[in-house]
């Protein structure tokens, strides 16, 4: 029995994105950038680190990933409690300019609470990130929700430490 093929170059050329695709499935890998030993800011600015990060800002760390439209972004940076809490309206506007999705909640419609407990992360792409230890948070505050592309910010009241988490 034979087959007869009436479009040659439709198959064709089928066939070679098809190919293409699979190849390039398996070449794409996640990119991830850690910096899990504490950094000063100026290292962290001679890295071309894009987070803002205040002037008194020292033992940061900051953990990345993404795979096509996928990300998370983990910071963590110690600094005056004062200072933290006055950050927080700078990281919000930075994440609402660089945001890829223009339709999530703005600045003034994310919700600031006080805390006294803070679960560990469930499900990071990023684990281990034991310097992420929101479980340590006694008494704090928390901004924004959790969600796709929506920013959250924890600040430690007690240890002057800033926490901020993305993810898509």
């Amino acid at each position: 029995m034979t087959f007869k093929f009436k479009h040659w170059g439709l198959w064709i050329s089928t066939a070679v994105i098809v190919l293409f695709a699979v190849t390039a499935a398996r070449c794409a890998r996640p990119t991830i950038k850690r910096n899990d030993v504490p950094m000063s800011r100026d290292e962290a600015l001679k890295q071309g680190i894009r987070f803002p990060l205040p002037s008194t800002a020292h033992n940061i760390q900051i953990a990345q990933y993404s795979f096509g439209f996928a990300y998370e972004l983990l910071v963590r940076f110690e600094a005056p409690v004062s200072v933290c809490e006055q950050h927080v309206a700078e990281v919000l506007k930075w994440d609402e300019k660089n945001r890829h999705d223009k339709g999530m909640p703005k600045q003034d419609e994310l919700s600031t609470e006080k805390v006294d407990h803070v679960g560990y992360i469930e499900n990071s792409t990023l684990k281990p990130t034991p310097w992420f230890a929101l479980g340590t948070l006694k008494r704090g505050l928390h901004v924004g929700k959790p969600g796709c592309s929506v920013p959250e910010i924890w600040i430690d009241q007690e240890k002057g430490i800033f926490y901020f988490r993305e993810t898509d």
